[in-house]
Parts: structure tokens; sequence; C-alpha cells
């Protein structure tokens, strides 16, 4: 095989460390490299230790030149892998797509808000070439890379014209699969309801309009009185949303809510997560994976829309997801019952596959191998 023929676009993100690890530790084979878009106020993304090359391209902020720049570095490569479209400023998808050459090399591997989200409706003159720039080059690239099942089916749905390879693969870090080991039956719910303990309800992962944590929470008005804490985990995402969620929280839900504004130790944060009992993700999107399969392993009880592609999906592989649309009228009771598993294999397979590193290595190599044996 050519060395050095993948080379993957990254950002500062909270992903990047864990997956940076996942490709040093199983694709250090001179194929793969890494490739930071660094802004110049931002420290160094290296990391010491890391066996897999790395490489940065420092950003001044001028949208020509940096686009002009990051294509520079680029250009030699086979294929370039890019860790969400976000990651590429409009300037940069612009020369992207004047290059016909190089948007056949584009591998996207999508987050879920650059697939699901990226065209809504908002204020600003920039829209009126962002969207025709976006849905340009989202038609236009050589391969894609759902990390949902359902994602490959809407990248399709959205852009039926496309030529692109299509494959699916989970987002995951090296480590990742060490938390789904020992897998217990027990569920924190059931421990509360005979401790007669607070019950403590998550309300999405993110400050993102998307999760609708307002409107969840008018859906929980009437159980307001009950033993309940609510968590809101409102660290990054809308920091506008955010402001406005706590307030609403608050106001609504004296004393009973804990908003997470900034991010806090991770052993205070599994710590906090052990304690949840129910989850609602009140949005029609997939997002938030990492935290909703954690929530599958651990037998929290889980609320989305029906209509959600979240809950269809879910539900088909025999996982217990109940309708949040029954919120606004749920009683307390019903609300702290127990669920039943009805698909017991399907339930078993997925957690199974929850702490399986194999296959999701044999996933991402599978891609990799097809797209160098068609180049």
């Amino acid at each position: 095989m050519k060395k050095e023929r993948f080379i993957h676009v990254m950002s500062r993100e909270k992903f990047t460390d864990g997956i940076v690890d996942f490709y040093n530790t199983y694709f250090q084979n001179d194929a793969h490299v890494i490739c930071y878009l660094r802004h110049k106020e931002e420290e160094s993304l290296i990391h010491d230790g890391v066996g897999i090359r790395q490489m940065e391209v420092l950003l001044s902020g001028n949208r020509m030149r940096d686009a002009v720049k990051v294509l520079w570095n680029l250009k030699e490569f086979d294929f370039i892998v890019l860790h969400s479209l976000f990651v590429l400023t409009g300037g940069m998808q612009l020369l992207f797509l004047l290059c016909p050459g190089v948007m056949k090399k584009i591998v996207w591997i999508e987050w879920g808000g650059d697939l699901y989200t990226w065209n809504m409706k908002g204020p600003g003159i920039k829209r009126l070439y962002m969207i025709p720039l976006g849905l340009a080059i989202r038609k236009r690239i050589g391969s894609f890379v759902g990390i949902f099942p359902p994602d490959c089916e809407e990248y399709l749905r959205q852009f039926p014209a496309s030529r692109a390879n299509v494959f699916y693969a989970p987002y995951c870090s090296a480590k990742g699969h060490l938390a789904y080991q020992d897998y217990s039956s027990d569920r924190r719910l059931s421990r509360t309801r005979k401790e007669k303990d607070t019950v403590y309800i998550q309300i999405g992962h993110n400050a993102m309009r998307s999760l609708n944590h307002i409107e969840t929470m008018r859906m929980l008005q009437h159980l307001a009185g009950e033993d309940i804490k609510l968590f809101l985990p409102l660290s990054y995402g809308d920091e506008e949303n955010a402001r406005e969620v706590e307030e609403y929280a608050r106001e609504h839900f004296p004393g009973k809510t804990i908003c997470l504004r900034s991010f806090m130790p991770k052993d205070e944060y599994f710590e906090l997560l052990d304690r949840i009992d129910i989850a609602i993700f009140q949005t029609y999107r997939q997002c938030g994976l990492g935290n909703i399969y954690q929530m599958i392993f651990r037998n929290v009880k889980l609320f989305m829309p029906e209509k959600s592609v979240m809950y269809k999906y879910f539900v088909s592989q025999g996982i217990p997801i109940q309708k949040s649309d029954t919120l606004s009228e749920i009683s307390f009771g019903q609300l702290c019952s127990d669920y039943r598993i009805t698909d017991s294999c399907g339930h078993k397979k997925m957690i199974e596959s929850l702490g399986s590193v194999e296959e999701k290595v044999e996933l991402w190599r599978k891609i990799y191998d097809n797209l160098s044996a068609e180049e």
C-alpha cells in the first residue's frame, strides 16, 4: 500500500483526543496522517507520545488565504477525511468545489448536525450563499460515512443525485468500549423508587436548541411539585440558549435543577451520570449517541419523540425507548415505573455490540480498504 494515503482533518473538539487515540492504536500503519486546523490563539493540538504522524495548519483568519493554505497541505494525499463538514470554513468549501479532483478525494465523516441541521432557517445575509454552498459540497463529495445506521438513509434522501460511496461505521475512541464491560441488569430507577429517593431526570446533553429543553420542561411542569431533580448539561453548544434554559429552569423548577454551564472533572461528571434515573432527548435528529449508548448500557429509562430517527431505530433494535409525546399528561407513578424489554435477543445483541471494539475497528478497516481498492 502506498504510504500516507489518508489525511484526517480535525479541529479542537471534545472528541479529538479520543479519535486520535483510536487511529494511533488501530491505524498506525503509515497510511494515515492527522492534520489539525488550529487558530493562532489556540494552543498546539499535537499530542506528545503519539506514534501516528501529526501536522498542524495554522489559520490566520484571512478566509481565502487560509483556504489556499489548507488545500495546499492536503492536495498530495489520495483521500481527505473530514471529521465533520463543519471543520471547513465557507472559503475552504468554495475552493474545494472549484477543484473537482479534490472533491473526489473527500471522505465526509458526519457528526449529526452537519447532516441534519446544516440548512436550518436563520437570519443573516450569510445564509444566501452558505446554503447553496453547503448543498453543493454535500452532493459532490466522493464518500460519505454515517456514524449511525439511519444517517446513511438520510444522506441518500437529501442528496439522491449524489454518486458518493456510502458507508456506515460508529465514531468511537480506542478505549470507549471499556465503559461497556460487565453489564448488569440492575436499574438505578428501581433503586430510587425502592428507597423513595429523589428522581434525577436528565434533559439533553448539550445547549443546542435542537434538543428543545424548554419544551421538555413545559411537558414536565405538572410534576414540579414531586421529588425530582432536573439535570441540564449546558456546558457547550448555543450559549444564548444555555442562558435561556437555565433561567427558565430556575424559575419553573426552583431548587430542583442542576444546570451544568462549564466542564467539570471527569470523575465528578461520571459520578453524576451514574445517578441519572430518566433521560429525555426531545429531538428529531441523531445526536448525543455516546451519551445515549451509555444510558442504554446502564438501563436508564429513555424518552424520545415517537417520530424521531433515534426512537425508530432503537426500538427496531430491541431497545425499550419511551414516547416523550406522553410526558405532558404522564403521572409521577407512570414516569417512575419500570419499563419492559420485549425483544430480549435484540437488546442483548446491542449490549454485546457496545463492548466490542473489534467490530468497530473492522467496520472502519473495511471502509479504508474499499477506498484504497477503488482508487
